[in-house]
């Protein structure tokens, strides 16, 4: 999460997405000095804004006709990705890794 005045995390900071036309974008802290993050796709800044704005763990899925293409981000941890995937067993299979790897509860 963002520091806040006086350096303390807090939640609920506006933050502001660009898109650069060219697949990639950047995202602007609003309330704390307009800090500016690049992000080369946009599953790495959906997960840098997922991460500030809610505890947990989260995953993005994007499904081209191509591939599947997965970003996360673990609590408290660096969004991690881009990993792609051949087909939906491969999706699944690091689904069920990262859930298992990073859960702290049994779902």
């Amino acid at each position: 999460m963002y520091d806040g005045p006086g350096g303390k995390d807090e939640k609920g900071s506006s933050i502001t997405l660009h898109a650069h036309g060219d697949g990639t974008y950047h995202t602007t802290n609003g309330e704390y000095g307009g800090k500016r993050t690049d992000h080369a796709s946009i599953g790495a800044a959906l997960m840098h804004i997922a991460k500030r704005h809610s505890d947990g763990d989260h995953m993005h899925i994007q499904s081209t006709d191509q591939k599947l293409t997965t970003h996360h981000v673990a609590e408290g941890g660096k969004v991690q990705g881009p990993h792609d995937h051949a087909n939906l067993r491969s999706l699944k299979q690091s689904l069920g890794k990262f859930l298992d790897e990073e859960s702290k509860e049994t779902y």
